[in-house]
């Protein structure tokens, strides 16, 4: 009795272990057949665990992988075209210095033609007004005085831009070659009689260094009257000379003090 029990006893243990040994075979070809997740046996059912995959392992995965080649011929792209834009700036400078070159040139040479026709014209004013006092700023800068009518002891500003003056070539004491303007103006009037006012008289003289020849030139030229004047109508001349030159010429203007 005792012997048939023991011998079921271990049919019945021989019986089990075969199951399990079926059971865990096929839950390793499940393993097997499925890299990408683990299935766990519970009370006859499976359920999918969490990924065993490590995360840098899916990046890895998502993540183009460029071969040498590919690698080679982008970075002689890059060089070809870094090459092309720098011979575009090269070519551009170069473009800039020759027009710089180029605009320079007509412009000495459109100025050495002026000042050539600039030496045959006669010493004289291009355009003369009364300005109000201490308005001059720079060349045609200046307040145009519209009344010629002065109280007296009032000072009288005209506005002169001559033109066709000579420059004289002079060296100053470091050895730079300058151009010399000298205008020397002589003011005079009188009376509506004729009669020259002596106390009116006046020399002014104007000296200009220059180290390019100036054309554009305005000598502001100021009177002062004085309270002794009657009132009346007095004609003022100004004699400009050019000292360069030896020529000259008279500008006369009618005013009235009141």
């Amino acid at each position: 009795m005792n012997t048939l029990l023991l011998l079921f006893i271990n049919i019945l243990i021989l019986s089990l272990s075969s199951v399990n040994f079926i059971f865990l075979n096929d839950s390793f070809q499940i393993m097997i057949q499925d890299d990408d997740n683990v299935y766990l046996a519970s009370n006859g059912t499976f359920t999918e665990s969490e990924s065993r995959i490590p995360s840098s392992a899916e990046d890895y995965e998502e993540t183009s992988i460029i071969s040498d080649n590919e690698t080679s011929q982008e970075a002689q792209s890059l060089q070809n075209q870094a090459q092309f834009i720098e011979n575009a700036i090269k070519a551009k400078v170069g473009e800039n210095k020759s027009s710089t070159t180029s605009t320079e040139s007509q412009f000495y040479n459109l100025r050495n033609s002026y000042l050539s026709e600039w030496e045959k014209i006669p010493f004289r004013s291009i355009f003369d007004t009364f300005i109000g006092e201490n308005s001059t700023q720079g060349y045609g800068i200046f307040t145009e005085r519209n009344a010629s009518i002065f109280n007296p002891s009032q000072r009288i500003s005209l506005y002169i831009e001559p033109i066709g003056f000579n420059h004289e070539p002079i060296i100053d004491t470091k050895g730079n070659k300058l151009y010399l303007t000298n205008i020397t103006t002589i003011i005079t009037m009188e009376d509506d009689k004729g009669n020259e006012v002596p106390s009116i008289e006046d020399i002014q003289d104007y000296i200009l260094k220059s180290h390019n020849k100036i054309t554009e030139l305005y000598l502001p030229i100021d009177l002062d009257l004085t309270s002794s004047l009657s009132t009346g109508n007095y004609v003022i001349t100004y004699t400009l000379i050019d000292n360069i030159s030896k020529e000259y010429f008279n500008i006369q203007k009618n005013i009235t003090i009141s």
